[in-house]
């Protein structure tokens, strides 16, 4: 009986001092602040992922900034591939302290942010084709004005946007949402799927194609054609 309970007592003993020095792991403590510059030029494209909040506007320069935990700056990971400025961390932990990146260029025709990022995207306004892809929980604001946008959401993401364009694409799906009442387009062609929700304002053609309890609403007066099935829906705002 004795051994017994000496077992249970040494075991919960173990038990303790493991968590508790989990504990002390995870708290990384207060933040230390640096900012870092990238010498990074020549690029039209963007991919980000793994939480940063982040800002990109335009400008007629390059220009890379990351501020936020020393410690989170020293895993980070900032090059170009091709025309493509890649930000990402080299190894995959849980991090206490926000990392912020701010970009400024000339001109933008992709920005894929994943992994529950946050972004506004502001001050560019005669694009001809851009593409915006967000996924794993991301949130962006977007200002612009573009010839033709292409949207892709997933995995509960969501977009406001704001601006005009001439040709809005967009695939939506896995509980995203489009809100694109004030940026108004002349055509429109929708794919909603599992229970997302797109707001548009279309003022000549509006294709919808809406399935998986999601929902389309839209302003204007547009020729509709669409294909609403699984208990979803396209209504007038």
């Amino acid at each position: 009986m004795k051994t017994s309970l000496l077992k249970n007592t040494l075991a919960i003993a173990f038990l303790a001092i493991t968590l508790t020095a989990c504990f002390d792991y995870e708290d990384e403590g207060p933040l230390q602040y640096q900012e870092e510059r990238f010498n990074i030029t020549d690029f039209e494209r963007i991919e980000i992922g793994d939480a940063f909040i982040i800002r990109v506007t335009e400008g007629n320069y390059f220009s890379v900034e990351v501020r936020g935990d020393r410690r989170n700056l020293d895993d980070l990971e900032v090059y170009k591939s091709g025309n493509t400025l890649i930000v990402r961390y080299d190894e995959f932990e849980n991090r206490k302290h926000e990392t912020y990146v701010d970009i400024v260029m000339p001109s933008l025709s992709a920005a894929l942010f994943s992994s529950a990022t946050n972004s506004v995207i502001t001050g560019f306004d005669d694009l001809e084709s851009v593409t915006i892809g967000l996924s794993g929980a991301s949130v962006a604001q977007i200002d612009m004005e573009a010839a033709q946008l292409n949207m892709n959401l997933s995995g509960a993401s969501v977009v406001d946007l704001r601006g005009q364009v001439n040709s809005l694409q967009a695939e939506i799906s896995g509980a995203s949402s489009l809100k694109a009442f004030n940026m108004p387009s002349v055509n429109a062609n929708l794919h909603v799927s599992g229970a997302s929700v797109a707001k548009v304002s279309v003022s000549e053609n509006l294709d919808a194609h809406v399935s998986g309890a999601s929902t389309v609403i839209y302003r204007g007066n547009p020729i509709i054609h669409e294909d609403v099935s699984g208990g979803s829906s396209l209504q007038r705002d």
